[in-house]
């Protein structure tokens, strides 16, 4: 890909809701990715320095970080109110510089990146093709033209009976459409589970107010069985199929590979080959979904976009290919990533790059978020390794 510069802030209708968390993971967590040479674009706040000096002792990753104040919530603003960062962006742009980023679709990206040369490269999306692809609204028919079929159905990708709605009277005539027990109200362009609310009554509909946009509504399925997700960056299928881990109905891990067999794996990567042609992606993106009671697999979410799993399935190419790796979500760390890798070395976690095998700190900011990446022969014995690593950190 050549070199990267790794620009990576929230999309614009995440408003700061007091948790920066929301904000900083995206850059952090795929910084362990990155190669040494490579540039990040990063907030010089909340122990971001601290987990680049972690990168350059134990992983040997020397970056050029340009940092940027953290009284921006936007990276975009921040770009743009700091000369000094902009000039050096258009400097590696017209060297041809691969730019990633966690939403390129977006008029605030748009607000600074037009001021690059042409020679720049980006690893992402259009706004034309964020407004068609990076939302939920393809999966379904529309509320007020049910008989008209979804794209997906076009594409012969399977999903759940669903139908968008930006009314309430459109939510009433989605349920009636449906004609289960329960429905999910999904935000059509959402993501890490914002904004999900699930409706055991027809009348739970009637005082819906619509806080992020219009929605999608789906059949709600209990236990959401076999939980699944594919990933691209391009063209290329990145990775096997995972196993995704749920809190709720929200994703907040994945095994990969998962525990799927030859055959579902196949139809996995089929249909995921399918949204691929059709979309021509230019950046990363995956496909999440569940298998239902018959065997069959179904899309419920597309996520046109640098993902978590993302980041994990490089890491797994790179430093432990052939593993079974678990990723997960964890709480909010009461140490400093210096101390955190000396309590997984002193309980023999860490991991060890000649072995390919052992604990990643994928992310780490002390009393905000964290995520590890376990690398093991089985997906037992990764699970194992989670549990033991939690117990050595006290989380």
């Amino acid at each position: 890909m050549g070199k990267q510069v790794l620009v990576m802030g929230v999309r614009r209708q995440y408003q700061f809701d007091g948790d920066w968390g929301d904000w900083l993971r995206l850059g952090v967590r795929r910084l362990l990715t990155l190669q040494s040479g490579d540039v990040a674009v990063l907030p010089e706040i909340w122990g971001i320095p601290e987990y680049v000096e972690h990168l350059q002792e134990v992983w040997g990753i020397n970056l050029e970080v340009l940092w940027v104040s953290g009284r921006f919530y936007l990276l975009d603003s921040a770009i743009l109110e700091t000369p000094r960062v902009l000039g050096r962006l258009q400097e590696l742009g017209g060297q041809g510089a691969v730019f990633v980023l966690y939403d390129s679709s977006t008029s605030h990206f748009q607000s600074w990146w037009r001021l690059m040369p042409q020679e720049a490269r980006l690893c992402g999306e259009t706004l034309e093709w964020g407004s068609r692809w990076n939302t939920k609204k393809w999966l379904y028919r529309d509320a007020r033209n049910p008989e008209q079929p979804s794209i997906a159905e076009r594409l012969d990708i399977p999903v759940l009976s669903g139908y968008n709605a930006g009314s309430v009277a459109e939510l009433l005539k989605a349920w009636d459409l449906i004609g289960c027990g329960s429905v999910i109200i999904k935000p059509l362009t959402a993501a890490f589970g914002d904004g999900l609310v699930v409706a055991h009554e027809r009348s739970d509909l009637e005082s819906y107010t619509f806080p992020l946009g219009s929605v999608g509504v789906e059949e709600y399925v209990e236990g959401y069985p076999q939980p699944w997700s594919t990933h691209w960056v391009g063209e290329e299928l990145l990775g096997p199929p995972t196993s995704q881990l749920l809190h709720g109905s929200t994703a907040v891990g994945n095994v990969t590979p998962g525990d799927f067999d030859a055959a579902m794996q196949g139809q996995l990567l089929a249909l995921t080959r399918e949204f691929v042609r059709a979309a021509q992606p230019r950046g990363y993106g995956g496909l999440n979904g569940l298998i239902d009671a018959e065997g069959v697999p179904r899309v419920t979410d597309a996520n046109c976009r640098e993902t978590g799993v993302c980041s994990t399935l490089v890491f797994r190419d790179r430093y432990c290919p052939g593993a079974v790796t678990v990723n997960k979500k964890l709480g909010r760390p009461n140490m400093s990533v210096g101390d955190a890798w000396q309590c997984l070395q002193a309980a023999g976690l860490a991991f060890d790059i000649s072995a390919r095998r052992g604990i990643a700190l994928q992310g780490w900011l002390p009393s905000m978020w964290s995520r590890m990446t376990c690398a093991a022969d089985t997906r037992q014995e990764a699970l194992e390794l989670l549990n033991a690593a939690k117990e050595a950190l006290g989380m």
